[in-house]
């Protein structure tokens, strides 16, 4: 403790011995000797224990003011109404730190608080899915309603568009695929359905009639993206070109000319896996045939000269 030391001849307040040198207390502004120059040495009526007081009734702690006595605090703090006078200590610590969660009477020394809800809660109860969240069940149904949408999205997108309960074509024979580059005179348009896929919407695509059947095969396989390994495949493996008038799989190495009458422009066929098509799409064949209607938009009047297979 550092005191005031330029008072010269005094005496000491608490031993009255007279000192050259002596100290003055900071407190209470007495002179003091060495003996006596700390607080409680010389009963320093300036100086209290900054510790706060408790009060004996209720129990809470009592601010007390600047050299103020803690006595004379704690019969302020009685004198103005003891909040809780005449319970015990032990009643006045009661937590009232309650769970919000239903039927919870959890009571914590801290509450932890959920972001989401803003409500506070006891450790059982701290997560979200633990106490309930309204948020959280708000966020899961509106999850639950998005992914419906999106699949339902997507079986929309992925079945392709339907015209008298068949898929629609893509294109018309009039802007069949590769019909440019084939002449007027050799030009065989087919209408293809693609059972391997049937996300895979039909098309008219143009082959010149010179073509066989397995360069034909390796034209819709690509154009539909399909990865054809029929050279390493088994036969029942492969991929095959169907003409769906009778259901009945192309020779590979036959031409399209050889086989007018029984396919021409206009026609539709099928790239299908297997030496069969499926019993769906026989039935289908046979449905459309016994209604008198033709499987391919294109057939009949439909087909141009220029079409036709001579």
């Amino acid at each position: 403790m550092a005191l005031d030391s330029r008072v010269q001849g005094k005496p000491c307040y608490e031993c009255k011995t007279f000192v050259d040198l002596p100290f003055v207390c900071p407190k209470c502004g007495e002179t003091v000797c060495n003996e006596h120059r700390l607080f409680d040495a010389h009963n320093c009526r300036g100086h209290y224990d900054k510790k706060v007081p408790n009060c004996p009734i209720c129990g809470q702690m009592v601010p007390t003011k600047h050299n103020e006595d803690p006595n004379v605090a704690v019969s302020r703090h009685i004198e103005k109404g003891c909040p809780r006078e005449g319970k015990t200590v032990s009643e006045q610590a009661m937590r009232f730190n309650f769970c919000s969660y239903k039927d919870c009477t959890a009571n914590e020394h801290v509450l932890i608080r959920c972001k989401f809800c803003g409500n506070s809660y006891c450790i059982a109860h701290r997560l979200q899915e633990d106490h309930e969240c309204r948020r959280l069940l708000q966020e899961q149904e509106r999850n639950a309603q998005r992914l419906q949408r999106e699949q339902a999205k997507a079986k929309q997108s992925a079945s392709p568009p339907r015209q008298n309960g068949r898929p629609a074509f893509s294109n018309t024979m009039q802007t069949a695929v590769g019909l440019s580059t084939v002449d007027s005179a050799k030009r065989c348009i087919l209408g293809v359905y693609f059972d391997v896929d049937n996300s895979i919407p039909p098309c008219y695509m143009c082959f010149p009639k010179t073509w066989v059947v397995g360069k034909v095969l390796d034209k819709v396989c690509t154009q539909g993206k399909i990865k054809n390994e029929n050279n390493r495949w088994k036969e029942e493996e492969q991929y095959h070109i169907f003409n769906l008038k009778d259901c009945v799989p192309l020779p590979a190495n036959v031409t399209l000319a050889s086989l007018h009458p029984e396919l021409q422009s206009g026609d539709a066929i099928m790239l299908a896996k297997g030496t069969m098509l499926p019993q769906h799409v026989i039935q289908e064949v046979q449905k459309t045939t016994q209604s008198g209607s033709s499987f391919s938009r294109g057939s009949g009047k439909a087909a141009s000269k220029d079409c036709a297979i001579s």
